[in-house]
């Protein structure tokens, strides 16, 4: 608005050229203080982006592996937490030494083995599966399996669940 006064005196000769120079010189300025200050907002804005951490898939967050105030580097290998996926959800059980038999004679009859997930009290069916199991490993003389199930309600928790299969 200065700006537009101070032109106008020049054009009625009211001003010196120079005073006209000068006043366009400070708005150029004033106006490169305002794009500074915009970047630096910018670069703020960038800064608090970095310090919230999101999860690449949904579930619910069990063991916090660090506490609020520990340093954590973007490169470093500590995990920050666990998140178990809830949809679908992983389930793991055993199947002991004894029922192996049975179990190897389905599946190499390439049987679909239903896999039923129960309550921690065993009365309660809240998931079934049929599937191949997939052997996650040999401990204690036992099969460890895992399957999904279908989970779009999160009824199975994480934790404490009794399972069967179709042996």
């Amino acid at each position: 608005m200065d700006l537009d006064r101070y032109r106008a005196a020049r054009a009625r000769n009211g001003i010196a050229k120079q005073i006209l120079d000068v006043q366009e010189k400070l708005v150029l300025q004033d106006e490169g203080t305002v794009k500074n200050d915009q970047g630096t907002v910018q670069y703020d804005q960038v800064q608090v982006d970095f310090c919230h951490i999101t999860a690449p898939i949904g579930g619910r967050v069990g063991l916090r592996l660090v506490d609020p105030g520990n340093v954590v580097q973007p490169a470093g290998t500590a995990t920050l937490a666990v998140i178990t996926q809830l949809e679908p959800i992983t389930v793991i059980f055993t199947i002991p030494e004894d029922s192996l038999g049975q179990v190897q004679a389905r599946l190499s009859e390439g049987a679909k083995l239903p896999v039923d997930a129960f309550d921690r009290t065993a009365q309660k069916k809240i998931a079934t599966r049929r599937r191949h199991l997939r052997p996650l490993g040999y401990s204690c003389r036992a099969l460890k399996p895992s399957g999904q199930c279908p989970n779009a309600d999160h009824s199975v928790p994480c934790l404490f669940t009794t399972h069967s299969w179709g042996g």
